[in-house]
């Protein structure tokens, strides 16, 4: 990224979450959370080498 703090990542999340498993338009409830976590875990973890 030119400019920017190579220590910086984008993680797209569009079309992650199913409206089941959100509580409105935009906010998760308990499943929601849950797949969030489930799919940005591993992304973050091998991005900071865990």
């Amino acid at each position: 990224m030119a400019g920017g703090d190579a220590r910086v990542s984008f993680i797209g999340t569009t079309g992650r979450l199913g409206s089941g498993d959100l509580t409105d338009p935009v906010h998760p409830h308990e499943r929601g959370r849950r797949a969030i976590t489930d799919r940005l875990a591993p992304v973050i973890a091998a991005r900071i080498g865990s």
